[in-house]
């Protein structure tokens, strides 16, 4: 269904770039007997336009994920996500639909290279995951961006592309981004809090209204939301403080006592003892593992959920759950 409507769209571009090219030269016959324009100077304009077209300045400009085009296969957004680019001056920032991401950028023309990408660390529901790995490799290797209309194209030449569209300002949501947790927990009653009313609090979970991930309080002793700290007892919000934020917040993060606790997916290195080492996107890290936790099965090389607590004053994090993680091609965890 993605398919059809990025097919259907890009047939509606071309015939609206056809039927402007064509009015163009309509209006230059018709302005011959003024000498106000020749053909000729109409067809100059005309390629003129298709040059200035074929480039766009990505800096100040947002773009929402339509789709995964790798010749034969295509993937849409999974429900409930919103997948997008920010470009701003040498900075591009973004969600993959689960994590934050983040990078520097280079653009001259069509050309487009990308570095020092990096990506918060939340491991979620497997088809998330799985459209989140193939977004990120396919950017990572970003070399050209084409333009057609309100659609642009961001080509890795060894592995597909993507395929996204302009964000105007004020437009309204999609019916899939509507279908968010945080609409459904609005919808259901659930306590709003926040700057503007973008989170909602209901059953055990805090939801927000720009797309970021979702976190579970059943763990949490209170939740800190990039601005403000929020105090939680049995899943149920007690209270927040109240200071004055932007907009823009990092990803969320879940409080027990003084601690953070985090979790992630990464691949086991080493291992001693209690000590256990990880590596998350080519960094290596040190964790304790929590006393009398089991790890039975696990060995070096395995790919593995961790949860864990760090703050300030702990030396290494601490492992408080451990697990094997595996995504075969169906997209479901084993």
């Amino acid at each position: 269904m993605h398919k059809e409507r990025i097919l259907i769209g890009r047939m509606l571009m071309v015939f609206r770039t056809a039927f402007a090219r064509f009015a163009r030269l309509l209006v230059a016959l018709l302005a011959l007997s003024t000498g106000v324009q020749s053909i000729d100077q109409a067809v100059a304009q005309d390629k003129a336009t298709d040059r200035n077209s074929g480039s766009v300045v990505l800096s100040g400009t947002h773009w929402i994920f339509q789709a995964i085009d790798l010749g034969e296969v295509w993937w849409g957004p999974a429900r409930g996500t919103e997948v997008f680019l920010r470009f701003s001056d040498k900075r591009v920032t973004g969600s993959s639909g689960c994590n934050r991401f983040f990078g520097e950028y280079t653009q001259s023309g069509k050309e487009l290279a990308l570095s020092e990408l990096g990506k918060t660390r939340i491991a979620c529901d497997p088809e998330i995951m799985k459209q989140e790995s193939a977004f990120l490799d396919l950017l990572s290797g970003v070399t050209e961006v084409t333009f057609d209309g309100q659609l642009a194209t961001f080509s890795n030449p060894d592995k597909g592309h993507l395929v996204l569209r302009r964000k105007i300002i004020g437009e309204p949501k999609t019916q899939h981004q509507s279908d968010s947790r945080y609409d459904r927990c609005k919808q259901a009653g659930g306590a709003l809090v926040g700057a503007q009313n973008s989170q909602c609090v209901s059953h055990g979970e805090v939801a927000f209204s720009d797309g970021r991930t979702p976190i579970s309080l059943d763990q949490c002793t209170g939740y800190f939301d990039g601005c403000n700290t929020c105090q939680v007892e049995n899943g149920v919000l007690k209270g927040c403080t109240r200071k004055a934020c932007s907009a823009e917040h990092s990803a969320p993060l879940c409080l027990v006592g003084d601690e953070t606790l985090l979790d992630g997916v990464g691949r086991i290195v080493e291992r001693r003892g209690r000590s256990i080492e990880i590596v998350f996107d080519d960094i290596v890290e040190r964790f304790t593992l929590k006393k009398g936790l089991k790890t039975t099965g696990l060995e070096k090389g395995d790919e593995v959920f961790i949860r864990y607590l760090t703050s300030a004053a702990r030396q290494r994090p601490k492992i408080i759950e451990i697990r094997r993680w595996k995504m075969p091609e169906n997209g479901t965890e084993q």
